[in-house]
């Protein structure tokens, strides 16, 4: 011990490491990063792989106790890829990637954000998990475990698809992903399937399969006793009654959400941008029977909500209904100023959701101002954007307005 503590001091009088106290213990560590990797390049690729296998057995213990959960992840990954550890390196590879894109989805969308030329974070994040698993049957092989994995990708698979249109090949993900979690009685991730189901049921106005699935998440709420994820029922049950334009019982729902939602609001973005959501959704009853003036305080509320995000997909519906608004309002300057932020929004997420309705509204108002050859680009824009998406409702919107500025 004594040999030890004398290494020590040498080590720190030549400034190679240096101590480190806290309340609770004493550490050292290296003066400088190129020390240390100079002292771990030195020693042999068995040894070294012996501390990686330590390191992210470390690291573990620490995410499962808790601490920095999130943050700590990407050091499991690293060291477990270096032990080896494949299976290990896959699996922590799939949970982060999933904790993030299920942020992405609901906060940032298809972000464009400093990657390469049409390469998303998305994109960034999928390519790491399918290098990951290229290496798992490259390296150790295929163990059973790990098919929990698979179908957990193959549902962030399924959702990417379905956001961007692609209806079959995400649903089939999405059955398949299902398929197998409900046989294994996962019933987080079962309500994650069902709650795509009902994004694609949105999207395409399937309201007779929406009902069905509603039912569905509420038995799965109810079975887990999952309060967190019942105001996201509220709002997609009010929704689904502004679609069959019970508004009455939609209120309802939504003055629910709303109650639940609004103290806790400050508290995590995601509470912040559903309480937005169901602002906005507010404002779509207004806007139903004709009070502009009440949908406009609606959606000025949902837009201080949602701005604390980057754009979002959200955020786009939102400037879009802001933007008809006030052309119903007679605040024509202002319908231009937020149609201009809600292709704005659009360009930057890369989404498509509501776009059609978007380019219309645009189209109208460029041929207000006596722009007809760009209302007549922007409507054709719109059809594009309304066929991909294959919403009945939005269609229908195109074509009206297609009329009124003589496009058809």
């Amino acid at each position: 011990d004594i040999e030890i503590v004398e290494i020590i001091d040498e080590l720190k009088d030549k400034h190679v490491i240096r101590e480190i106290a806290s309340s609770t213990r004493l550490y050292y560590d290296f003066t400088h990063q190129k020390l240390k990797e100079y002292v771990f390049n030195d020693i042999s690729e068995t040894r070294k792989g012996v501390i990686h296998r330590k390191l992210s057995l470390y690291y573990e213990e620490k995410y499962n106790k808790k601490i920095n959960n999130i943050a700590i992840l990407p050091y499991i990954i690293y060291h477990a890829r270096h032990s080896r550890d494949f299976i290990m390196e896959y699996k922590y590879q799939v949970i982060y990637g999933k904790i993030y894109l299920d942020i992405w989805h609901e906060v940032f969308n298809a972000y464009y954000d400093g990657l390469e030329k049409e390469r998303t974070f998305e994109d960034k994040v999928m390519a790491d998990i399918e290098e990951t698993r290229q290496r798992l049957e490259e390296g150790a092989g295929i163990d059973l475990s790990i098919l929990v994995y698979d179908n957990q990708v193959m549902y962030i698979k399924g959702r990417r698809a379905i956001r961007e249109g692609h209806y079959v090949e995400g649903l089939d993900f999405i059955d398949r992903a299902e398929r197998f979690f409900d046989k294994n009685g996962d019933v987080e991730m079962l309500t994650n399937c069902t709650l795509q189901k009902i994004y694609y049921q949105i999207q395409t106005e399937s309201l007779d399969e929406m009902a069905v699935s509603l039912e569905k998440l509420s038995y799965l709420i109810k079975r887990e006793e999952n309060t967190d994820l019942i105001y996201i029922y509220w709002r997609l049950k009010g929704l689904y009654c502004i679609k069959t334009r019970a508004y009455d019982e939609a209120e309802r729902y939504l003055a629910l959400s709303k109650e639940y939602l609004t103290p806790i609001s400050s508290e995590n973005l995601k509470y912040s941008l559903n309480l937005a959501a169901t602002y906005n959704y507010s404002a779509e009853i207004l806007m139903a029977v004709g009070n502009y003036a009440g949908a406009l305080t609606e959606l000025e509320s949902a837009k201080l909500l949602a701005e604390k995000a980057r754009p979002t997909n959200g955020l786009a519906l939102i400037y879009t209904n802001l933007s008809i608004v006030c052309y119903h309002l007679s605040k024509i300057e202002l319908s231009l100023n937020y149609i201009a932020k809600s292709t704005e929004a659009y360009d930057m997420t890369g989404s498509y959701w509501g776009r059609g309705r978007a380019e219309a509204h645009l189209a109208r108002l460029m041929y207000l101002a006596d722009f007809k050859d760009s209302a007549h680009e922007h409507i054709s824009k719109a059809f594009e954007f309304a066929s991909l998406m294959q919403n009945s409702v939005e269609q229908a919107y195109v074509n009206q307005i297609a009329r009124e500025v003589k496009f058809l």
